[in-house]
């Protein structure tokens, strides 16, 4: 015997706004190593002397939690060239490496021989917002570091409003941008909670609607999915979130999370006038296809802008599961 239990398909406030993402990381990531020159003139390699590497993030000093770049100098500098162990994190591996800071010729300071990055920002677009929740999703990809790849891990962050100012077109070989403006004095929509491969997760602190769809919409999920047409929806200029078509031209069936779930081209004459494609900053544009919301654009093909790849919104939407459990 079987008991099936029949639910309402779940609904969602479909995206499309131009977002501006400001993030902190947990701790300071290590996007390069250098040299230090003592007072003697010796140079030191202190970092790579120590087995640290870019990519690695330093959480702790001496067992006190690194706040930003500029706590960790503070830390540093007040043991007076005492050697310190940094608690650092790489991949999921935590571990300690004692370091012996040296003392700058240029300006007495001590130093590490590191370069260090505790924030970043960018343009994306909204996938979605749980109405019964207030969660909401974007990006459908993860927030990385330009210099080393790293996922950033989330200390605190905001997605706020954003305008797009200026479009670079996607072109073969050279995909394009939407350049957006953003600052903190924009109305903030949310903060941000997780950073994952599958895009970055948040809560709402206002109410949020769609100028196209009054109402939420139902999911699909990916066995209801069909090749053909659907749309997206994005903003590429100052008219706002505007709906436009596409063709699915290729479903691959996951069983598990993945970012490359639908294969799609972009077929509507006004978006490829304006973008030549999918350009950097349309990855979240949520895709729908027979009035219900079936995923998020993530990729774009390099030699062949008008092609990219999208995941099922459903793999979106285990990630804000997470987030409530």
């Amino acid at each position: 015997k079987l008991t099936i239990s029949v639910t309402s398909p779940k609904e969602l406030i479909p995206g499309g706004n131009s977002i501006g993402v400001s993030l902190y990381t947990n701790g300071a990531l290590i996007v390069g190593t250098s040299d230090v020159t003592d007072q003697d003139g010796i140079t030191h390699f202190p970092a790579i002397d120590a087995g640290l590497l870019p990519g690695d993030i330093i959480e702790k000093v001496n067992g006190i939690a690194v706040k930003d770049a500029g706590h960790l100098s503070q830390l540093v500098n007040k043991v007076k060239g005492k050697s310190v162990d940094l608690e650092c994190r790489r991949d999921n591996r935590v571990f300690v490496a004692r370091i012996y800071p040296i003392q700058d010729a240029s300006d007495s300071k001590y130093r590490l021989g590191l370069w260090v990055r505790d924030s970043t920002a960018g343009v994306g677009t909204l996938t979605f917002v749980d109405p019964d929740t207030g969660y909401m999703g974007a990006l459908g990809h993860a927030i990385t570091d330009v210099d080393t790849g790293a996922l950033l891990s989330v200390k605190d962050g905001v997605i706020s409003e954003s305008t797009i100012i200026d479009v670079n077109i996607g072109k073969k070989g050279m995909p394009g941008e939407l350049v957006g403006n953003f600052t903190n004095n924009r109305k903030v929509l949310g903060t941000i909670v997780k950073n994952t491969s599958y895009g970055i997760y948040g809560k709402t602190n206002r109410k949020m609607s769609n100028p196209i769809y009054n109402n939420p919409l139902p999911i699909a999920y990916q066995y209801n999915i069909k090749l053909g047409k659907a749309t997206i929806l994005t903003t590429v200029d100052d008219n706002g979130i505007q709906e436009y078509e596409i063709q699915i031209i290729k479903i691959n069936r996951q069983a598990a999370p993945g970012s490359k779930g639908l294969v799609l081209e972009i077929t509507d004459p006004r978006l490829l006038e304006k973008t030549g494609g999918i350009v950097q900053g349309m990855s979240g544009s949520p895709i729908l296809q027979n009035g219900r919301v079936i995923g998020a654009v993530t990729h774009v093909f390099v030699n062949d802008p008008k092609k990219g790849y999208g995941m099922f919104i459903e793999w979106m939407l285990e990630e804000t599961n997470r987030i409530i459990e």
